[in-house]
């Protein structure tokens, strides 16, 4: 994610940047198995210095993502189309 993104953790009013972030925070995300909204624990947190290149990711809800170019994405489904615009 870029370094301007911010995340909502569990217990706080609004949402908090990154680099405040730590390991064991309790982060609001996706869970693919459920299919639905939950807070999942940091097990790690990692900070990229130096030149770093970025993609815009769309899915087919139009919903965009960045994120680096070496960032590891599993789709729900074999076969699905994704497009990734560099």
């Amino acid at each position: 994610l870029p370094p301007s993104a911010k995340v909502w953790v569990e217990g706080t009013m609004l949402p908090v940047p990154l680099m405040q972030l730590k390991t064991g925070d309790r982060i609001l995300c996706y869970d693919r198995l459920s299919s639905n909204l939950k807070h999942s624990a940091i097990s790690s947190v990692e900070v990229k210095e130096g030149d770093t290149q970025w993609l815009m990711v769309s899915l087919a809800d139009g919903t965009t993502l960045q994120m680096t170019s070496d960032h590891l994405v599993q789709p729900d489904r074999p076969n699905t189309n994704s497009a990734i615009d560099r």
